[in-house]
Formats: structure tokens, C-alpha cells, sequence
């Protein structure tokens, strides 16, 4: 993504976006495989250096903060469903921050980098037995949807911003999902809120 994003000059990029699409996982251990296979590609060295320079910097961050009401929001239904943690950091940094902002032991799994893309992550977990129509992504960036979307599964926007009151929203549409009310309406009411929040 960072080599499609910043246009760079590389003339072996398909080897990264080839790697991308077939790759198990998108991790520094995935890479450096992936270089021992082509040595000589730039773009597969660049991903690599930039995927450990960025592990690096999560873990000079201070301790992150957990949003308010997210605490609270994660209890509320802890006895109703099962919270399955699915993110592209790597899974060190993860459990570090989620230790920290004493939510780890609310989630029954979490899936991060070093298990693939989001998408891959939930298709996995669903594989597990759940059903789709009782499952719903919840968070804050169009890849997030876009994961949801190719699942077929519901997503809740927490829009940037407004972390803390759309953590409180979330039980709305937590309870609806237990109740099975989470319709295409609702739902396209969530979308409009959080695609007019992108466009500011």
C-alpha cells in the first residue's frame, strides 16, 4: 500500500503487490521469506525496512489510552457475545496496549499481521461457525467496511472524532444484533453518518 500510495519509481513492484495478494500473513517474518525467495527485490526490501521501522515506533509510543466508554461498552455484553479483535499491527503490540488498557481478557481471540488482512482474519473466524448475520465489524477506517463488505457481514462506524459517543451508539447496535433489528435500513443510516464524516 505504501508503494502504491507514494507512486514510488520501482520497477519490480508487482514482486510486493504479488506478495500482498498471496501472502498468509503480512509480517516482517513473511517478508524477509519473501526477499530469501527474490533477493534482489526493491520493492520487497523497502516493505520490509518499512514494516520494522514501524514495529519500532509502536514500540517507542507511550502507553496508549483505551477511549472512554469502550471499557464499560466491552462489559456491558461480555456475557451476550464473543469480542474477536481484528487489526494489522503486529500481535506484541497489541497485546501490550489492550494489557494496558485492561480489555484483553474481554476478546476471545485477536487476529492481527501476522494472521494476514482484515478481510482474511474475519473470513477465518467466521469459518469458525459463526454466523454471519450475527456478526458485526466495528471501526473507524474504510478498510474496516471494506473487510466487512467482502464478508457479508454488518459494520459499525466509530467515527473519528467522536470515539466516545459512538462508543455509547455501539450498544444500540449491539442490542439490535442480538435482537436481530440490525436491517439493511440501520445499517445504511450508519454508512451515511460515517461517509459524511470522511468528506467532512
Amino acid at each position: 500500500e505504501i508503494i502504491r500510495y507514494l507512486d514510488l519509481d520501482l520497477d519490480d513492484k508487482e514482486d510486493f503487490f504479488l506478495f500482498t495478494k498471496n501472502s498468509k500473513e503480512l509480517s516482517p517474518v513473511a517478508l524477509k521469506k519473501a526477499i530469501e525467495d527474490k533477493p534482489d527485490s526493491k520493492s520487497l526490501f523497502l516493505a520490509y525496512k518499512w514494516t520494522i521501522r514501524v514495529n519500532e515506533k509502536l514500540k517507542e509510543l507511550k502507553d496508549p489510552q483505551i477511549f472512554e466508554n469502550a471499557k464499560e461498552t466491552l462489559k456491558m455484553f461480555a456475557s451476550k457475545v464473543d469480542y474477536i479483535g481484528v487489526s494489522t499491527a503486529n500481535r506484541d503490540a497489541i497485546i501490550h496496549d489492550w494489557k494496558v488498557g485492561k480489555v484483553i481478557d474481554y476478546f476471545a481471540y485477536i487476529g492481527s499481521q501476522e494472521d494476514g488482512i482484515k478481510s482474511e482474519i474475519i473470513k477465518n473466524v467466521l469459518n469458525k461457525g459463526y454466523k454471519k448475520e450475527n456478526v458485526v465489524m466495528v471501526g473507524d477506517a474504510p478498510s474496516d467496511y471494506l473487510a466487512a463488505k467482502e464478508n457479508d457481514i454488518r459494520f459499525f462506524p466509530i467515527i473519528p472524532s467522536r470515539e466516545k459517543e459512538s462508543l455509547i451508539e455501539l450498544r444500540e447496535a449491539i442490542i439490535k444484533l442480538l435482537d436481530h433489528s440490525f436491517d439493511d435500513r440501520y445499517q445504511q443510516e450508519l454508512l451515511d453518518r460515517f461517509n459524511k464524516s470522511l468528506i467532512g
